[in-house]
């Protein structure tokens, strides 16, 4: 409970080991297994939303929302659809920092 009074869910997304470790009652084995659950949750987002259609521009943002929000650089993808409109794969083509892309 007291990872929860330290963080928001919203920081959790971006948390890394080291962090973790520093909450009482968190070692390392325990910081990795959450750093998996967490991961495996976005993952589970983002495939339940890849099945829904993105006809507008307001749902490719929420599509995203959960993954992108707490970043610190610019991100551009590239999506794919079907005739149908549903998302059938995406790709990462390059990530954009201030000065530079990476």
């Amino acid at each position: 409970m007291e990872l929860l009074k330290n963080y928001s869910l919203s920081e959790l997304k971006e948390i890394e080991i080291p962090e973790l470790m520093k909450v009482k009652g968190i070692g390392e084995v325990k910081a990795m297994e959450l750093i998996a659950s967490i991961e495996l949750g976005k993952r589970i987002m983002k495939e339940q939303k890849k099945i829904k259609q993105l006809e507008s521009p307001e749902k490719i943002v929420e599509y995203f929302k959960c993954n992108l929000e707490d970043k610190k650089q610019e991100y551009f993808y590239t999506l794919y659809f079907n005739h149908k409109q549903k998302l059938v794969g995406e790709k990462l083509l390059f990530i954009r920092t201030v000065n530079e892309s990476i």
